[in-house]
Parts: C-alpha cells; structure tokens; sequence
C-alpha cells in the first residue's frame, strides 16, 4: 500500500516539528512520553467503521497503538453550539513495534486493512518520524486528545445568582453574582470602587466560588 495524502505521514501539523525527539513508548492512558528509544511507528490503515476493532486487535497483537482525537465545534438544536471529538486522522492509526517485532503480522489484524509504504518501496512500510510521535505524545490529553489543534472545550453555562470569581483580565480577582450564563458568556454582577457595575466576560474567564 503506497502513502497517499491526507493521511499522518503528510498531515503534520505546520511550524510545531523542528528539532528531532526520540522515538516514545505509551503508558497505561495514552498520554505522557517515556523515553524509551525502542519503537518503530508505521500507519495502519483501518477498514471503514472498524476503528475500535482494529485498534484492539493491534493491541492484542502486541503492537502499540496512537489513535489521536481533536475536538471540533458543532451547532446543537435552537441555535446552541457543543463540541465533539473526532479521530485526527480518520480511518488511520498509529502503530508502533519493537525493532525485532514481525510488521507483517499486523495485516492478521481483524479491522486493519494494511501498512502504508513509501512509493516505489513495496518491501517495507514507510517510518513515521521520530518528532511526530514525540509531538503527538506530549500534547495528547488523558482523553487522547490533542489540544493544540482542538477548539476550546465548551464550558456548562452557570446558575443565576450563582458567587463567581473573575480569573482574567481587568477584573481578575473580583468576586460577583451571575445576572446571566450561556456556554460562551457570562454577565455578573461586580462590586466595583463602592458601587455595583454589571460586566460580561467570556465563561472561561470565571469559575464559581
């Protein structure tokens, strides 16, 4: 199978690869990045609808596995707006061998479609590089997201006359009262040089105390 595009080995992520990192294995979350220089990655390319099948299989296998996700903005009924996770390369994985583990044994993968190759090599697959993976390890979340490249996480919108706390800007630090919340925004109530001042901050900005 040739490497084609849209898929990891073409797909970085522009201006956050420059400097060449050892390859890392995975813990128990799918997070973190242990320096241990004894993986090679490929990219596996995953039959339709068989993302979770291929991925144990894979596992079962004895290979190890990166699935990235990145979460996406989405509009909800009335108007309302969430967010999602979605696989960052979709009908792809990452998937990582010891130097003396047989590649080959991942096309016995139920849901694994195959390897991809470099062109003109049908022999062996193509090496994801080094720093991707480092990349990918250490700005992937607990959840296996990677952050860098999701939409914030959408907050709850907060009760009225709920106590909150301004984390940023130029009230930080002042406490006040919830007059109105959405996921996005939030107007409260500011006890401000003696008097009370109504003000509207992004949700982010404040937390509830």
């Amino acid at each position: 199978m040739n490497a084609m595009a849209n898929t990891p080995l073409d797909m970085v992520p522009p201006g956050i690869i420059s400097v060449a990192q050892p390859a890392c294995s995975l813990n128990e979350r799918d997070g973190g990045c242990m320096a241990e220089p004894i993986l090679l990655w490929h990219v596996a390319e995953v039959e339709p609808r068989q993302q979770h099948l291929a991925r144990q299989s894979l596992l079962a296998a004895g290979f190890q596995v990166i699935a990235p996700l990145v979460r996406e903005a989405v509009r909800l009924p009335k108007g309302q707006r969430g967010t999602t996770t979605r696989p960052m390369w979709p009908g792809y994985l990452l998937m990582g061998r010891l130097a003396e583990q047989d590649w080959s044994a991942a096309y016995r993968c139920r849901g694994v479609g195959g390897l991809l190759h470099a062109a003109g090599n049908a022999y062996s697959p193509s090496l994801v590089p080094d720093r991707l993976v480092h990349w990918l390890l250490t700005n992937m979340s607990a959840a296996g997201v990677i952050e860098a490249v999701s939409v914030p996480e959408l907050l709850p919108a907060l009760d009225r006359n709920a106590p909150l706390r301004v984390l940023r800007g130029p009230f930080a630090g002042q406490d006040g009262v919830c007059l109105w919340s959405s996921m996005e925004r939030v107007t409260l109530l500011l006890s401000v040089m003696g008097g009370q001042r109504r003000v509207t901050v992004q949700r982010d900005q404040v937390e509830a105390v």
